[in-house]
């Protein structure tokens, strides 16, 4: 649910590649819509920081899936 807002609609297909002290990185599915682009899905890559065992900064990467 904290991913969702008008522009994502959700997330799925979730991936952890690495997990250690000071950060993740993996990769999950997304889709949703935009007024200039319409309807699109994605695969994403992320990667978190992690202080404390918490996220302190985030980054995701997305490639629009073509059909």
């Amino acid at each position: 649910d904290w991913s969702e807002s008008g522009f994502c609609k959700g997330c799925d297909n979730y991936e952890i590649i690495q997990d250690t002290d000071d950060s993740i990185a993996g990769t999950h599915g997304a889709w949703g819509s935009s007024e200039e682009d319409g309807e699109w899905t994605s695969n994403c890559f992320f990667f978190a920081k992690k202080m404390g065992g918490k996220i302190v900064e985030w980054y995701v990467h997305a490639r629009p899936i073509v059909d």
